[in-house]
């Protein structure tokens, strides 16, 4: 059994109010740490950044509940995408959001293992990096 030290600190910039979000889950042994910052000068930062970070820890939750032997950077593949989805989804049902938007970092480490990275930018450019899958490209 692996333990994991978690740290973290926040501080609110400029803005009114607070647009980046993170969280943490340990699945299975897994290690899920996710950041999202909501993109500034977009509408709806802090809701874009708290939709990331809930939609990716849930689906990693539930992809490494479906089938613990799937890669890791293919569950945050996916989870990066249905975290954009969310977001636009919910920018399209609430007029004020339009156009909302987070980047993500989000890391899995099973160890031994080395850990695996993705990062990810919702609209306009929409790229992934997965560290250690030799992957990277539009999602």
């Amino acid at each position: 059994m692996y333990r994991f030290d978690i740290h973290a600190a926040q501080i609110q910039g400029g803005r009114p109010r607070q647009e980046d979000c993170w969280g943490f889950h340990n699945v299975g042994g897994m290690l899920c740490s996710v950041l999202a910052d909501g993109l500034g000068g977009h509408r709806c930062g802090d809701i874009a950044a708290q939709l990331t970070v809930d939609q990716v820890l849930g689906e990693l939750q539930s992809a490494i509940s479906d089938d613990p032997r799937r890669p890791p950077a293919v569950n945050l593949r996916a989870a990066a995408r249905k975290a954009r989805e969310a977001v636009n989804r919910y920018g399209l049902t609430h007029p004020e959001c339009a156009r909302m938007a987070a980047t993500l970092v989000a890391v899995s480490c099973i160890p031994p293992a080395p850990a695996t990275a993705c990062c990810w930018v919702s609209p306009p450019g929409v790229w992934l990096t997965c560290t250690g899958s030799n992957e990277s490209g539009a999602l």
